[in-house]
């Protein structure tokens, strides 16, 4: 709970902030957070539904960058499958324009700030993603 209370001032008009576990303090937290309160909750400032549809948003966007691209090998069980599909999607992204490949970037970071705010949410008994 210390590492939340040392980063929950948002800056500005940020949505939110992030806290990065290096250390293994994910479950522990989550823990902790399930013994406040929905009004207790209500004060991070950070709506999770909001984020949820955000990252839903920026996910469909880079699946349409992909369009033509067939990224769903890598939900296969070979490793050496993941790892090309994920060479072979550089590629793809790579052949793109510039501004494209900028783009691309952009969204990928929104992605992971986005997901970075609700991850630990559950929908309908599970995880986000």
């Amino acid at each position: 709970m210390q590492a939340i209370a040392r980063v929950n001032h948002v800056f500005k008009e940020k949505a939110g902030g992030v806290v990065v576990d290096y250390i293994g303090i994910l479950e522990s937290l989550k823990s902790a957070l399930k013994q406040y309160t929905d009004s207790d909750r209500g004060n991070t400032g950070i709506d999770t539904d909001v984020a949820i549809n955000v990252m839903l948003e920026k996910l469909e966007i880079l699946q349409n960058m992909f369009h033509g691209y067939g990224y769903f090998a890598y939900m296969g069980k070979s490793q050496v499958q993941r790892m090309r599909v994920i060479a072979e999607g550089m590629d793809f992204i790579l052949e793109k324009t510039e501004e494209e490949q900028k783009e691309f970037n952009k969204i990928t970071v929104e992605l992971s700030k986005a997901y970075s705010l609700c991850a630990t949410t559950e929908v309908g008994g599970t995880k986000t993603l």
